[in-house]
């Protein structure tokens, strides 16, 4: 019998997956923004900082099993940017441009050691999850200050665990979804600002 247990263990180890899904998306708008290129050029800065159950985080490290390659995020930006419309040259970096965007991206990853251990405790039969709040506010500044209100989205990953999960997990990577999550975010904030005048000012 006490050599079955390890066996379970194992066994439970090995079948486990993971699937990630996203809560509270943003809703979807016009995309690209405008259809024709837009007049004027913009630099970017992209911030990240993180958190774990309250604490300041090495972001990309906040993520125990699936660490993030936090410099994808930034050319996610990039490219969202370069697809919207709205620019005719996106730099990353202080690169001298005609409209400067400062996007922050805070990331709280939220663990119950409770519920994990009560995973733990059913060979992970019964399924947990991990919720990572992923926070964006984004300033758009001209030669003259401000161009818009700062502009703030957010939206949850969440990832579930369970025993013989791992079949799904390919439709919902971690990373995947975080990176689909920095996209959607960078969509809606750019949809947001073009309302508000971004370009016409």
């Amino acid at each position: 019998m006490r050599r079955q247990v390890p066996v379970v263990v194992l066994a439970a180890t090995v079948l486990a997956g993971c699937m990630a899904t996203r809560v509270g998306r943003p809703a979807p708008g016009q995309w690209p923004v405008r259809t024709t290129g837009g007049g004027k050029s913009v630099s970017l800065v992209v911030k990240i900082d993180a958190t774990l159950n309250g604490s300041p985080a090495e972001p990309g490290h906040i993520f125990q099993i699936w660490p993030e390659d936090t410099a994808r995020w930034r050319d996610e930006t990039v490219r969202v940017y370069g697809e919207s419309g709205l620019f005719s040259n996106v730099q990353l970096g202080l690169a001298p441009a005609d409209v400067r965007a400062t996007v922050h991206i805070a990331v709280a990853d939220e663990s119950d050691q409770r519920v994990a251990m009560l995973g733990g405790a059913t060979f992970i039969l019964v399924p947990t999850y991990n919720d990572t709040i992923f926070k964006m506010r984004t300033e758009f500044r001209g030669a003259d200050g401000p161009l818009v209100e700062p502009i703030d989205v957010r939206t949850t990953r969440r990832v579930w665990v369970q025993l013989f999960l791992f079949p799904f997990g390919v439709f919902g990577q971690p990373r995947g979804v975080s990176r689909d999550i920095v996209a959607e975010l960078n969509r809606a904030t750019l949809e947001r600002a073009a309302a508000a005048g971004l370009l016409a000012r």
